[in-house]
């Protein structure tokens, strides 16, 4: 009759029926029975502090419910043994852990009823759920391999049970994806998407919110892979879905992906049209100096950049540099980044005074960092420091700059080695702007410092009212084809 009220949710009902009977089995203390309206008293409070929104609520809720459940445990261990009944008290234990954020308990807990489970040769349905839960704790607490093991075993014991496109096998995938996506496994995290997204075609019609989900990490991996065609084409299935649905933001951040993409393979006219579609949807339902809206302004800036359009983008890296600097600090990665952007449009643009105080900037907060690789950005940013230097005469500081980038550059470990299955295009113009700017490091060390200025122009060429940066058409090429991306 309990379980009857509390499968209508009248909790007081069903534990006022519980503790009558409680009474009533007060001289049989160890009596099954007994055992049996603990647990149901252990439902009852768990199934409550499930309900509470209040969190020391429903901790108190779970803390009484664990109670019980180890109570009843301890009666029916003597008596039944290794038994599904106790396994199912196992698996209530270890969820109560769970709840409570006890997550090295739970794993001794659901270890145990792994172990159990396995010696009573269960449903493979229920094994996997035990490996689930085991996989989510070793994920709580840090532990990623010992997370994916288990998530893996998890699949495996599904396929046993299951269909190749049945849901319940998109969960633990889903956990496998996002691991991968933790580990920049991003190879073996395509495979497992591709998975997913073949499973909730099956399953969900082709506008379900779902499957533009999964594209969306789908476009995003891809784009990591240096996939940007591949990219594309999934980021405007997903964006083709979110246009059926009332989800500006989502819109805004998807069209700003596809602005990304297109941006890295050199296509900045179609990519500053998705950026500034994108920038249109977000500004009136985010706040104005969110960072999203820096991050959106700021690739608008580059595409500008690479359209060679430097004023314009002046503009935009400026707006994501006050929004950062409001938002993080000045002293921040993702300020730095920004703050890098506008110092390489204002050398383009002559703006030698700003462009060295934030150049400088960058260097400073991203030496600072535990780390960070040293990418062709931040190379960039010192031979363009070191430029400056010259054209203000300070030619012992520009070649000690120098010195610095070109220690960085034959420690530079963000060379790749093109594999078939890469988008080999995309890597060679990567090593081949490293190359490239390896050149112009070397062609500024082996120079005469008295007669020779960046580009092969003397310094009096350079000398004037104004100090400008003379470089030849090769190597403003060079700068522009680095992205203004964040580091």
């Amino acid at each position: 009759m309990a379980r009857a009220f509390m499968a209508a949710d009248e909790h007081d009902t069903a534990v006022s029926i519980i503790e009558d009977t409680l009474k009533l089995l007060a001289d049989r203390p160890e009596s099954l029975e007994r055992a049996l309206c603990l647990i149901d008293l252990g439902i009852s409070f768990m199934d409550q502090g499930e309900a509470y929104e209040n969190e020391s609520k429903a901790k108190t809720m779970f803390e009484l419910a664990l109670k019980l459940f180890s109570l009843a445990l301890k009666i029916q261990r003597p008596k039944l043994g290794d038994c599904q009944q106790v396994l199912e008290t196992l698996d209530a234990i270890g969820n109560l852990h769970v709840h409570l954020q006890q997550h090295e308990t739970a794993i001794a807990v659901y270890s145990e009823a792994l172990a159990l489970a396995r010696k009573l040769r269960s449903e493979p349905d229920k094994i996997a759920g035990i490996l689930f839960f085991l996989g989510e704790c070793n994920e709580a607490l840090g532990n990623l391999d010992g997370a994916k093991r288990r998530y893996k075993e998890c699949v495996e014991g599904l396929r046993l049970e299951r269909m190749p496109d049945d849901l319940d096998l998109a969960r633990p995938l889903q956990r496998l994806g996002a691991i991968s996506l933790l580990q920049s496994d991003f190879r073996n995290a395509k495979s497992i998407y591709e998975e997913i997204l073949k499973i909730r075609k099956e399953n969900y019609d082709s506008r379900e919110i779902l499957l533009a989900e999964t594209l969306d990490v789908l476009g995003f991996v891809e784009m990591k892979n240096f996939h940007y065609e591949s990219a594309c084409m999934f980021l405007h299935k997903a964006l083709e879905i979110r246009m059926q649905h009332n989800s500006l933001r989502n819109q805004g951040d998807t069209l700003y992906q596809i602005g990304i993409a297109y941006r890295m393979q050199g296509d900045f006219t179609t990519s500053l049209s998705h950026l500034e579609q994108s920038l249109s949807i977000l500004e009136p339902i985010v706040e104005d100096d969110s960072p999203l809206l820096a991050t959106v302004t700021l690739a608008i800036g580059d595409s500008y950049f690479g359209l060679g359009q430097d004023e314009e983008a002046a503009i935009y890296c400026q707006r994501a540099v006050i929004i950062r600097n409001n938002a993080f600090g000045p002293d921040h990665r993702k300020t730095a980044s920004a703050s890098r952007s506008l110092g390489m449009v204002n050398f383009m643009l002559n703006k030698n005074g700003d462009a060295a105080y934030l150049l400088k900037e960058y260097v400073r907060i991203m030496d600072g960092q535990v780390g960070y690789e040293r990418t062709n950005e931040y190379m960039a940013a010192l031979i363009m420091l070191s430029d400056i230097q010259v054209a203000n005469d300070r030619r012992k500081l520009s070649r000690k700059i120098l010195l610095t980038a070109n220690g960085v550059c034959s420690t530079n470990t963000r060379v790749f080695e093109v594999n078939e299955d890469d988008n080999a295009s995309s890597l060679v113009a990567y090593n081949e702007t490293t190359e490239a700017l390896q050149k112009m490091i070397n062609l500024r060390l082996n120079a005469s410092p008295s007669l020779v200025q960046p580009g092969g122009l003397s310094l009096q060429q350079a000398a004037g009212e104004s100090p400008s940066v003379p470089h030849n058409s090769e190597e403003l090429s060079i700068f522009r084809s680095i992205t203004l991306r964040d580091d």
